[in-house]
């Protein structure tokens, strides 16, 4: 099965659960219960009835199922398990030697879509740019993982002000806001709606995820609000309207959620930056015209060859990096060590491995870093202590 039938098989079911896989998963933790932990919010999905947080369900609760796994053409009779005592899900029983959810499948994407009452069909998805693509298709964010695919469950309170934000926006300016823009009004609406605290200073793990779901819940607000003020299904229903019309339709939207995703990073950093007070350049010139994300603490400074290069700092913003990672390697030649900052939740250890050897130092949300094989979080900063040590070395 080709990319888009999968995509397409997936968005046939109402049900579609997805992650990305975690070392507990992958076997890397050294746990006896070997299998994919699901979250409590798709209960439903695996035993027909919502498990809530008061846990009235029997100690343990398992059900038995054909599970599919049409990549590889093997079916597995796998089972379904509640824990009360740790309030937890797991799939469990994929059969001796089974040639998935191996230690270096973490970071990969897993895909588990209810067919009937008592048959599943799951995928496994590790190439980055299909990643890419999955994200893109079914307009989704890497912080909205361990959910249910279809539906979106990151809404966070104000759901008619976001409707009401876009509806005015298009009305307002007859066109579609950039993707700084976007993040802008993301920033602005979790100011004033979100019941939370969110303090890019004090926090900035938390209000980078934060501004990211509200903004993706933003954009998919104004993709609708798009989809009616420019009457679509209008112009579908002319007889001048073609294949062709509707091939570059759908084009036009995967390309504008790719591309705001991949500035949504950038432009959420740079809010924290100068919330918390650094000096920094974005997209700076370096050699053979190359443009970092963020130099430390400056394009000049940078260009100085009396400017110590030891306080010199580059990072690079990618929402996945299980394989882009090696783009900003050659970004900044005066600078050792790199930094990246990540949405991706676990990379292999064999990817880690590069990393370590060329001085690649791993930037992600504080909540992300047990994605991570244990053995490496030495090389895994949170955003806090990236900002703690960058304002240092501003001093």
């Amino acid at each position: 099965m080709n990319l888009q039938d999968l995509f397409e098989e997936l968005n046939s079911h109402s049900q579609v659960f997805w992650k990305f896989l975690s070392p507990n998963d992958v076997g890397l933790t050294g746990g006896h219960q070997c299998g994919v932990l699901i979250s409590i919010s798709c209960s439903e999905m695996l035993f027909d009835v919502r498990i809530k947080e008061q846990r009235t369900i029997k100690p343990i609760l398992k059900r038995i199922i054909k599970l599919e796994w049409p990549q590889i053409g093997k079916e597995t009779e796998s089972c379904f398990t509640y824990y009360e005592s740790k309030h937890e899900l797991r799939l469990t029983r994929f059969g001796k030697d089974f040639p998935l959810l191996k230690p270096e499948e973490n970071g990969d994407l897993f895909l588990l879509a209810r067919v009937s009452k008592d048959a599943y069909k799951a995928y496994v998805i590790s190439e980055e740019e299909n990643i890419q693509d999955f994200l893109a298709f079914f307009n989704v964010s890497p912080v909205e993982s361990n959910s249910n695919l279809l539906t979106k469950l990151h809404k966070l309170p104000g759901i008619e002000a976001l409707r009401r934000i876009a509806h005015d926006y298009i009305a307002t300016y007859k066109t579609f806001p950039d993707s700084v823009e976007m993040s802008r009004l993301a920033r602005e609406y979790v100011a004033e709606f979100h019941v939370n605290e969110v303090n890019p200073t004090v926090d900035p793990d938390k209000s980078l995820l934060t501004w990211t779901g509200a903004e993706y819940d933003l954009f998919r607000e104004f993709e609708s609000e798009d989809f009616k003020a420019r009457s679509v299904f209008d112009q579908i229903k002319k007889d001048d309207f073609s294949i062709n019309d509707l091939v570059s339709i759908s084009n036009s939207i995967l390309n504008r959620r790719k591309s705001r995703a991949g500035k949504s990073l950038e432009h959420h950093l740079e809010q924290l930056f100068i919330a918390n007070g650094i000096r920094f350049t974005p997209q700076a010139v370096t050699e053979e015209n190359k443009r970092p994300d963020f130099i430390f603490p400056s394009e000049e400074a940078y260009h100085d060859p009396s400017f110590p290069a030891d306080k010199l700092f580059s990072l690079a913003a990618k929402t996945t990096c299980k394989d882009r990672w090696r783009q900003v390697l050659t970004e900044s030649d005066r600078i050792v060590t790199k930094y990246l900052c990540t949405l991706q939740q676990g990379i292999s250890k064999n990817q880690l491995e590069e990393m370590r050897s060329d001085n690649v130092v791993l930037v992600v949300p504080e909540e992300y870093k047990k994605d991570y094989p244990k053995e490496y979080w030495d090389m895994i900063l949170t955003l806090k202590e990236f900002i703690e040590m960058i304002k240092k070395s501003q001093e």
